[in-house]
């Protein structure tokens, strides 16, 4: 992987289809490595084209969010610290993300599943309508098909969701706003 630390960079989320349906504008990278990428979301534009509409919007990312990216998983998270020292997790069910052209780029899934670090056996599956529609609109293939749901069993499992959250915890989450201020 060739992403510098404390470098800006851009994130692509994709339909299967190839419809580039929204873009973070200059995250900054806060760690690399071999089995992980962090950025920052904070203060970043972010641009949304929605689907059968010509309605398009741009937003700023105001909150303390982290987006985590693991190299060859199914799956990125989006974790955001609250002022009760709560981290809400946001998962998406994607491909494996690349880098290319200054960009992290994935195809979005449309499963997504929400945790908190305070409730460990509690989680909320989303979306999945939308998954079984756009599964049979744009034709996903059966690697798809099989990694998306092998990927939501292993989130529906809380010995795993309790592995996420003591990693990305609210601790390694004050540590990287240190680093991201710093």
């Amino acid at each position: 992987m060739n992403i510098k630390q404390n470098k800006k960079i851009m994130i692509h989320a994709y339909k299967r289809n190839g419809w580039l349906y929204r873009v973070w504008e200059y995250p900054e990278v806060l760690e690399c490595n071999e089995k992980i990428v962090v950025v920052s979301l904070m203060n970043s534009k972010v641009i949304t084209n929605e689907k059968n509409s010509k309605r398009n919007f741009i937003s700023k990312n105001i909150k303390n969010s982290f987006w985590f990216f693991f190299p060859g998983k199914w799956y990125n998270i989006v974790a955001t610290i609250n002022a009760n020292n709560v981290v809400n997790y946001y998962v998406n069910i994607a491909s494996p993300f690349i880098y290319e052209e200054e960009a992290i780029k994935y195809f979005d899934f449309d499963l997504d599943i929400k945790m908190k670090s305070n409730t460990p056996a509690v989680y909320k599956i989303l979306d999945n309508d939308e998954y079984k529609e756009n599964k049979v609109d744009y034709n996903y293939e059966d690697e798809v098909i099989f990694n998306c749901e092998k990927t939501l069993k292993m989130f529906e499992n809380e010995e795993f969701r309790q592995k996420i959250i003591n990693f990305i915890s609210p601790k390694m989450l004050a540590f990287l706003s240190k680093r991201r201020k710093g």
